[in-house]
């Protein structure tokens, strides 16, 4: 299911929580917003990896477009204590963990998952300088 359009009013975006001010060990390498659920998912994963050394670096979250409106779909990159990408040895595992915290895969080689409940949820149509 395709997610819905409708929430166009810029106070709509304030259900959308920004991932780096709720854990400060992911990285971010633009801002990151996202439903509070599947943020709270994505740092059950990191806490998972943070064991081994490694860690999630977010390269792109919520964007006024699909399949990014919903705020629940992500492309993610694992990285080690040098910040390099593993994602490519560990997508096994990765994609385990994620799926275990309820994402699915939307494209393994490039590390994009959408938070299966993301399918319900309502597409925003709110600009990134129109959320505080």
């Amino acid at each position: 299911m395709s997610p819905s359009w409708g929430l166009l009013n810029p106070s709509d975006a304030g259900i959308l929580t920004d991932l780096k001010k709720t854990d400060f060990s992911i990285q971010v390498k633009s801002r990151c917003l996202l439903q509070p659920k599947a943020a709270e998912a994505l740092i059950q994963v990191q806490k998972t990896f943070q064991i081994t050394g490694e860690g999630l670096v977010m390269k792109s979250c919520y964007i006024p477009r699909a399949p990014y409106c919903t705020g629940g779909t992500v492309w993610v990159d694992l990285v080690n204590r040098e910040e390099v990408s593993v994602l490519g040895q560990r997508a096994v595992q990765f994609q385990r963990e994620m799926k275990r915290v309820g994402f699915e895969v939307l494209d393994s080689q490039r590390g994009k998952f959408t938070f299966q409940e993301a399918k319900n949820w309502p597409c925003l149509s709110v600009s990134l300088d129109q959320i505080p």
